[in-house]
């Protein structure tokens, strides 16, 4: 099973709902919304997809299909951004 962990070059500062997270060797900052920072609170407790993906189908009014397709393109995009790896167990 992969596992999804924050690297250790992100650090997150968070603020109400949101939070801006910001890749230490790159520069890149990444701002997120509430459902953004519920997704990379999760990462960090859940750590893997199905774990991450069932947390939010308890939290949100969406299909499951829908949360999946949202967290796919949300894990692209912080692995793009070098905010997240994935770790082959």
């Amino acid at each position: 099973m992969e596992r999804i962990s924050i690297t250790h070059s992100t650090i997150v500062q968070k603020s109400d709902d949101e939070a801006i997270l910001v890749n230490l060797e790159s520069g890149t900052c990444f701002g997120l919304d509430e459902i953004g920072t519920t997704i990379f609170e999760l990462i960090s407790t859940q750590g893997t997809h199905e774990g991450i993906l069932s947390a939010l189908t308890e939290q949100y009014d969406a299909s499951p299909e829908e949360l999946a397709r949202d967290l796919d393109d949300f894990i692209s995009e912080c692995l793009q951004l070098g905010l997240v790896e994935v770790l082959k167990r």
